[in-house]
């Protein structure tokens, strides 16, 4: 009953904010028909009693010929009941849509960063349908300044996120499955979600403004996309395992990768923009995606690819959604935490073939 409810009101929120065909006849219609009236076209009803008697009578009290505001009024009647049957059959149609279409909203929290708002409540009007919510929190592994204090069983919050998709709409029609992903949590873990959630249906994505304590819908803006500058490829050459750095939204720690990984070449894609806002645009992260994607491919030789990324939730998600699984080297994505030695103590294992995700330890002592 409550998803009835919730899509009543999406739907009722739609259909107020969609531009409909049936306004401009419906705008013209209630023109006329006030402009005939206003310039003093009346409507006079005279009733009696026994016998019952009752006339209609129009009366020009103003100047304006009475045929001019007779031809307004018949102008405007049929235009306005034409917008009204147009929009009583969208009406109809878009209700079918809420009640067929299902959207599934995957919330993933895995910082210690306070948020206000559910992304639930925040799905932009547009988008209609019967609400399936997921919510991964990894947040009771983490502590202080989100760092992760046992990545193995966050792990297992992520794991199992495209069964819970399935498991949700398994009666649904995937072309009338909408999946919106938003979420703060730890790189590894947001690009493997992207990587596990995948194209099966279709996907939007959400990121959380910090500044504006707001769920935002990462979409096309119509600007020119940027392109990273890339370095490095050629002096890794036909290198068995290498260092792969993507500063996006911020500078990633060469230093500190040097330090953890001296013995392997690096190769670096770099914004140059490095401001945490630098992301809002769905064409500007497609470009990033597929920037991404052709270096992978380029690299493909290497056994292995150690990689790091410093970038925004929703940059870092459709890195992941795009990685190309089969064309790609094995990659282990490193978590950064900066007041630890090394620096990047560990990082998820990206599941190729019937291989499953799983931690790996970069730090002594730990399992490798």
């Amino acid at each position: 009953m409550s998803g009835t409810i919730q899509s009543f009101f999406d739907f009722l929120k739609f259909l107020y904010l969609r531009r409909s065909p049936s306004m401009p006849f419906i705008k013209v219609g209630i023109f006329l028909i006030g402009s005939a009236l206003s310039v003093g076209f009346f409507f006079d009803v005279n009733a009696s009693y026994g016998p019952l008697t009752v006339s209609l009578d129009g009366s020009d009290r103003q100047t304006w010929p009475l045929v001019i505001q007779w031809l307004m009024f018949g102008a405007g009647f049929p235009s306005l009941i034409v917008g009204l049957i147009v929009q009583w059959r969208q009406v109809k149609t878009l209700w079918r849509d809420a009640q067929r279409k299902r959207l599934v909203t995957v919330e993933h929290r895995g910082l210690t960063t306070p948020i206000n708002g559910t992304l639930s409540s925040s799905v932009p009007p547009e988008f209609i349908g019967r609400r399936e919510e997921i919510f991964i929190d990894q947040t009771p592994y983490v502590s202080g300044n989100s760092r992760v204090d046992d990545p193995e069983k966050s792990l297992e919050e992520v794991l199992y996120i495209r069964r819970d998709i399935d498991g949700r709409v398994k009666a649904v029609d995937k072309k009338d499955v909408t999946v919106i992903y938003g979420g703060l949590a730890s790189v590894p873990f947001t690009f493997l979600a992207g990587y596990l959630i995948d194209d099966d249906n279709e996907v939007e994505v959400m990121d959380w403004d910090r500044f504006k304590g707001k769920w935002f819908h990462i979409k096309a803006k119509g600007r020119e996309a940027r392109e990273a500058a890339i370095s490095g490829v050629e002096e890794a050459g036909a290198a068995d395992e290498v260092v792969v750095a993507l500063s996006i939204s911020y500078k990633a720690d060469l230093l500190a990768l040097a330090k953890v990984f001296p013995e392997f070449p690096l190769v670096h894609m770099d914004s140059g923009d490095y401001q945490p806002n630098n992301h809002w645009d769905r064409e500007q992260q497609d470009r990033w995606a597929d920037q991404f994607v052709t270096l992978m491919r380029a690299l493909a030789g290497a056994r292995k690819i150690h990689l790091t990324i410093a970038a925004q939730n929703s940059v870092v998600f459709t890195l992941g959604r795009n990685f190309d699984r089969r064309n790609s080297p094995a990659i282990n994505l490193y978590q950064y935490e900066r007041d630890e030695d090394p620096a990047y103590p560990w990082a998820v294992a990206v599941p190729r073939g019937g291989n499953d995700a799983q931690i790996i330890w970069k730090s002594d002592g730990r399992r490798r």
